[in-house]
């Protein structure tokens, strides 16, 4: 366990903090782990923006989420409330496929 936390150490201060020493006085700053591979420009998040948590009702159940939910999913998504350019139908059966469905889908999104 000794080794382990030397060398996670080692990591954040090598790595993470590029020798730069954190003050403490300032409320930490949150990142995404060094071991989940992501592709987000943005890692860090402000502490104000995540804590203190809240709550929010989503089909009947009562969730954690982040302070500034809405900060957080345009930091990460950008501009998470618009459907993709790159969106379409998938898993279509074609016993059920309604062509002129699919005709207004895309042409709202003209």
């Amino acid at each position: 366990p000794d080794a382990m936390r030397k060398r996670f150490l080692h990591i954040r201060d090598k790595f993470i903090l590029q020798g730069n020493k954190p003050n403490r006085e300032n409320k930490p700053d949150l990142m995404y782990g060094i071991d989940y591979p992501h592709s987000y420009d943005n890692y860090f998040f402000s502490y104000d923006k995540i804590f203190p948590l809240k709550t929010i009702k989503y089909e009947n159940y009562n969730l954690p989420c982040p302070n500034d939910e809405k900060s957080i999913l345009t930091q990460t998504f950008g501009d998470y409330m618009s459907i993709p350019d790159e969106c379409y139908p998938r898993h279509v059966n074609s016993e059920t496929f309604d062509e002129k469905l699919l005709d207004n889908f895309i042409g709202d999104m003209e």
